[in-house]
């Protein structure tokens, strides 16, 4: 990975939009999880 050469505001928001997809796919895990 090259996180170093990324300005710091860009690895912030990729790092708030991964905790966001993350937090998504526990939701989804959560709701429907038990159709699996």
């Amino acid at each position: 990975w090259t996180w170093g050469l990324m300005p710091n505001t860009a690895s912030v928001r990729l790092e708030t939009y991964w905790l966001w997809l993350s937090n998504q796919d526990q939701l989804f895990i959560s709701h429907y999880g038990w159709h699996l």
